[in-house]
């Protein structure tokens, strides 16, 4: 799922680490605001089903879908 968190001008798109979500970066994205218009992804498999693979290759492709 991408998050549209708001603000303006260049895209800045927020990625979480294995355990983290989108609201990892909740403290952050105040601030960041002031630099662009802030998306926090959630990745598959968290918040969302789980892939059938499980390969850097299967993320960066689910991410190319969101974006």
């Amino acid at each position: 799922m991408l998050n549209d968190e708001g603000g303006s001008g260049v895209p800045i798109l927020l990625l979480h680490g294995l355990m983290g979500s989108a609201r990892t970066w909740a403290d952050q994205v105040p601030w960041l605001r002031g630099y662009g218009h802030v998306y926090a992804v959630d990745a598959a498999g968290h918040g969302r089903p789980t892939p059938a693979e499980l390969t850097t290759e299967a993320f960066v492709a689910d991410l190319a879908e969101r974006t």
